[in-house]
């Protein structure tokens, strides 16, 4: 089970909705947070659902959906809240809902792929005379017909889940039942109570990603405050090799895969170094036994969980792309090494550099061209008389 928090709340939708027909990678590359900030989670209580949806015994008239104390602030500023003196009128907020999850919800054919719509809801803050103010959402008369129709589909217990685009002000809807979350996941709550439960989740993160906090804080123990460094490598390859130690394994094959830029025309400090999969670089420590490449006896530390620490190295230097078709960050171009042997290919003498690279080149040239990745070995030879990328 799920114990869903701010490092997995994405993974948790991501989840439910690849088991309700939409596509397994066209989803995971929608949900990182890249794309949402933060996300809030609702566990509806009978008082707020539609009124054909309400238990028999519910006297309830209710049909908005009300949120309270702190998490009324994921749906209005602080400053918002305090000014408003009297009730606001009911103003719209943008959605985007997935097709996928209306049709589970109703017992409907669920679409392939990931297909979405833009939808809304109304939404207001309510004064109160003798109780704090209340966000109301959603107003049955003026509702989009798609936000209704999901609405429409949750009971006591389900689940309403928004995320929070970092580019606009529109957020993602999920309604997720209590029939399917009741065994995948565990949603924290900081009112334990019979009542209505909300949490808000900051910060999200996305599977194998990690927090710029978190990476500068790796950075800073892999070298010393007073050290210069004159290109942005080190640091990229610090975080990286972090985010590879922390991720879980995927499961691929040889194959080629062709390369496009995420921002061609850009003029980052980094725009030469393309977008790595964590993923991939765990596989390949996984499948060699988490031995080194160059010699599988040399000796490494040992993780908490057993295993020998190793690193992983791109054999044609991530800083090529530009010179290929096909993706350079590719099973067949992943090399684990033990961080002595990493750091020679790095920092070495050419002599060794040239030595170690021919051994290598040669265990994995079909399976480089296997991958699209044809390059003869004085190509690669010269790729390294520079220092290279991760």
């Amino acid at each position: 089970m799920l114990n869903v928090n701010e490092k997995n709340l994405l993974e948790a939708v991501e989840t439910y909705l690849i088991d309700n027909g939409c596509d397994p990678i066209k989803t995971r590359q929608y949900f990182n947070a890249r794309r949402f900030s933060h996300g809030i989670v609702m566990t509806l209580p009978a008082v707020c659902l539609v009124p054909g949806n309400k238990p028999a015994e519910s006297r309830s008239k209710q049909t908005h959906i009300h949120v309270t104390s702190k998490s009324r602030e994921f749906f209005y500023s602080a400053k918002e809240l305090e000014e408003a003196k009297a009730s606001t009128p009911w103003i719209r907020q943008n959605l985007i809902i997935a097709y996928n999850n209306i049709q589970a919800l109703h017992g409907e054919e669920l679409s392939p792929g990931l297909s979405m719509a833009d939808s809304y809801m109304m939404t207001k803050i309510e004064c109160r005379k003798s109780q704090e103010k209340q966000v109301q959402l959603s107003r049955l008369s003026e509702d989009d017909a798609l936000f209704l129709k999901l609405r429409q589909g949750l009971y006591e217990n389900d689940v309403l889940i928004f995320l929070k685009y970092r580019d606009s002000r529109q957020f993602f809807v999920v309604g997720i039942p209590y029939s399917y979350h009741f065994f995948k996941f565990k949603f924290e709550s900081p009112r334990k109570t019979a009542r209505f439960r909300v949490k808000t989740y900051e910060s999200l993160q996305s599977r194998n990603a990690i927090p710029v906090k978190t990476a500068v804080e790796n950075v800073l123990a892999e070298h010393r405050s007073d050290e210069i460094i004159e290109s942005e490598e080190p640091i990229s390859d610090t975080v990286y090799q972090r985010m590879v130690d922390s991720a879980e394994a995927s499961d691929t094959t040889y194959t080629a895969e062709e390369y496009v830029a995420q921002n061609p025309d850009g003029n980052s400090a980094t725009s030469h170094r393309p977008p790595t999969n964590p993923a991939l670089g765990k596989e390949a420590i996984k499948d060699n036994s988490y031995c080194c490449s160059i010699n599988a006896g040399h000796n490494t530390f040992l993780k908490p969980d057993g295993t020998k620490y190793m690193e992983v190295h791109h054999l044609i230097p991530l800083n090529q792309q530009k010179n290929f078709q096909y993706k350079l960050d590719t099973k067949a171009n992943i090399v684990p090494l033990c961080p002595n042997c990493h750091r020679m290919l790095h920092y070495g003498c050419l002599k060794d550099i040239k030595e170690t690279l021919k051994d290598l080149y040669d265990k994995r040239t079909a399976a480089l061209k296997q991958s699209g990745l044809d390059v003869s070995f004085k190509d690669l030879i010269s790729y390294y008389v520079v220092e290279t990328t991760v």
